[in-house]
């Protein structure tokens, strides 16, 4: 609960600069422009909300979710941040989908039992395949970069491995 009221306070903190320079900007460009921020870092902070809630209750609904953020999205802000709000979306859904995979390749039981809860063999294969980038993006992140910094053991890596597992894994 700590961490969550210093996360409210960070993002009220950040509000109430940007509406301090809407306020206190010199010219008018200078106002608008903080407005502007105002209104995005809002959307922003509205879509990282909602994949939180998302990704805590389960994807079971997250294609009707997706359309109705892109659909407020799309009508509040225009085509240019619901272009942001689908990147932003496709980065954090991957994030958490790549690392839980990562963990399920060593065998860790919180991985396991995520993938158990949320995946048949046909929906991990579509997700498989469309974030297969940033899987390998998360094992540069996780394991080369700290290899190649602190000279760690170096742990194999194959994508194809992870699906193997997980076909034999998932029951459904």
């Amino acid at each position: 609960m700590k961490d969550f009221i210093y996360l409210v306070i960070t993002a009220l903190s950040i509000f109430l600069i940007i509406f301090f320079g809407i306020i206190f900007g010199n010219t008018f460009s200078d106002k608008a422009t903080f407005l502007e921020l105002f209104i995005l870092y809002g959307n922003l902070l509205f879509i990282i909300s909602l994949l939180i809630v998302v990704a805590y209750f389960g994807f079971k609904y997250f294609s009707i979710f997706l359309a109705i953020v892109f659909a407020a999205v799309l009508s509040l802000s225009g085509l240019q941040s619901a272009f942001l709000a689908a990147i932003l979306t496709y980065v954090i859904w991957g994030m958490m989908f790549a690392i839980q995979a990562l963990l399920f390749s060593q065998d860790i039981q919180s991985a396991k039992e995520w993938f158990a809860v949320r995946y048949t063999k046909k929906s991990f294969r579509r997700e498989y395949l469309r974030f297969y980038p940033l899987l390998w993006f998360f094992y540069i992140l996780l394991e080369i970069i700290p290899d190649i910094i602190y000279k760690d053991k170096l742990v194999a890596f194959k994508p194809s491995d992870i699906l193997k597992k997980m076909n034999i894994f998932l029951k459904k």
